[in-house]
């Protein structure tokens, strides 16, 4: 499979700021929290597009039914015309409180038009997102879709390593809508989620 999400030419220097080659003019309104409310979950939906664009946006359908469509990015819900790719992701990656990286059975092997496997690529889109995640010490909840396991560590690039010590949930399609819903009560402050059997 050949993923075609575009990749970028992102890095950062010292300071955390990027630097950008490339980029793809979309981008994702800044959503201020309420100052009369305290401030609501926000949540970074990371997933691979041929691998789960359709289970991945329904867990992020009801995620926005749940907690609020301003409060659940996924890029193509949440991104407006004309905005920069790379300036959205990484202002919602600094907004959210939680990214959850939907992974299933093609998400490790998915090649780019070159035939290189995507997450061999330091700037993968997909990759980027989780790094920067680890580096700023935001939670990751690897979403796995049906058997899919965790990666195994040997098949991950270094830098997402931290990946497989993460806690994770399992959503079927059998059980798609109370796997969900568990996964619901599980990020909800005070919930006790009931795993999947």
């Amino acid at each position: 499979m050949t993923e075609h999400r575009n990749e970028i030419n992102i890095g950062g220097d010292v300071g955390g700021n990027f630097v950008v080659g490339n980029n793809n003019n979309v981008g994702v309104p800044s959503v201020p929290h309420s100052s009369s409310t305290p401030a609501a979950l926000r949540l970074f939906v990371s997933y691979r597009i041929n691998d789960s664009v359709y289970a991945t946006a329904g867990i992020a359908d009801r995620l926005a039914r749940h907690f609020g469509r301003e409060n659940v990015f996924r890029d193509r819900d949440t991104l407006a015309l004309g905005a920069m790719y790379p300036t959205s992701i990484r202002r919602a990656l600094e907004r959210c409180d939680t990214v959850l990286a939907v992974i299933g059975s093609a998400w490790l092997e998915i090649r780019d038009s070159s035939g290189q496997r995507c997450l061999d690529n330091p700037r993968d889109w997909v990759r980027t997102e989780l790094r920067m995640a680890f580096e700023r010490g935001i939670p990751v909840v690897p979403v796995l879709l049906d058997d899919t396991p965790l990666p195994d560590p040997s098949r991950l690039p270094d830098d997402l390593a931290p990946l497989t010590l993460c806690t994770f949930w399992q959503v079927r399609h059998q059980s798609f809508d109370s796997d969900v819903r568990g996964l619901i009560d599980g990020l909800t402050p005070g919930r006790n989620p009931s795993r999947p059997t």
